[in-house]
């Protein structure tokens, strides 16, 4: 799964950094150096991602048609609309 996603990463009172994903509830990230602590957001993300499709999966019926779909653009166009630009401590972000 690929798709752009949004970091908020903020300096850690007790050193290092600290980050969240506002599109994905409950995703945050950790560490010492801006890098290390997008690569532990990835992972956080991918996780919880991974668990929801799997959890959802558990209690479709047979029929149920599952097709992926591709959002990027859309994504890309409603930040933009908005006036978002990206950090450069973020630049690069995506998801795992």
């Amino acid at each position: 799964m690929k798709g752009e996603l949004t970091a908020i990463i903020e300096t850690a009172p007790e050193g290092g950094f600290w980050a969240i994903c506002p599109e994905v509830p409950g995703a945050n990230g950790q560490g010492e150096t801006v890098e290390e602590t997008k690569n532990s957001l990835k992972e956080a993300v991918a996780l919880i991602l991974k668990d929801r499709l799997e959890d959802i999966k558990r209690g479709l019926p047979d029929d149920a048609i599952q097709e992926t779909i591709v959002v990027n653009d859309e994504i890309r166009q409603a930040k933009a609309k908005m006036g978002e630009r990206p950090h450069p401590a973020t630049e690069g972000f995506r998801a795992a």
